[in-house]
């Protein structure tokens, strides 16, 4: 097992926008979780409508059509989000970042556009979660707060090497496999 893993690289357009994406069905099968929401939705909506033709309810037909547009326009609005979070982020994308798996922590120093260094430290023991997912691992330092490691940028070890060595440092539960 390796004692320290090395990365550089920089974050590209479509890593943040699957990061973004995952954000919102935070799980070990997002896309399940996906599925299910709007199946169960839209099921939901449309025996409603049912019902309300059954009965001849304007007011149920109303309510399972809203609950179809709102599932759309839900759609529609988290999708323009993700675009809008990375042109508004677009710096991260354009920034260098060094990645250090050291054996007591994990180190990501950010280089500026005028080349001053932003370096954070991080213990093991203080990772709240990291889900690995087909292009990238993301370490989470909190809930809110996520590090996006592309495999890509990993120098001198395989993912599968990353992989070791994380779950090594980790609780079982802190390391999330994710399928896609």
């Amino acid at each position: 097992m390796k004692k320290q893993i090395i990365g550089e690289g920089k974050v590209d357009f479509s890593t943040y926008l699957r990061f973004a994406e995952f954000q919102l069905f935070k799980s070990k099968n997002p896309q399940l979780i996906k599925k299910l929401f709007y199946g169960s939705v839209s099921v939901f909506a449309v025996l409603l409508i049912l019902y309300g033709l059954l009965k001849q309810s304007m007011q149920i037909m109303f309510i399972g059509a809203l609950a179809v547009i709102l599932l759309l326009m839900f759609s529609f609005m988290t999708k323009r989000q993700f675009k809008k979070q990375c042109r508004m982020n677009h710096n991260l994308l354009n920034t260098t970042q060094k990645y250090v798996f050291a054996p007591e922590g994990f180190i990501i120093e950010v280089m500026g556009d005028s080349g001053a260094e932003n370096r954070k430290d991080i213990f093991y023991e203080d990772i709240y979660m990291v889900y690995e997912v087909k292009d990238a691992f993301y370490l989470y330092e909190d809930k809110k707060h996520a590090y996006i490691i592309p495999k890509n940028a990993l120098r001198k070890a395989t993912p599968m090497q990353t992989r070791e060595f994380l779950m090594s440092k980790l609780a079982d539960y802190k390391y999330i496999i994710v399928r896609q």
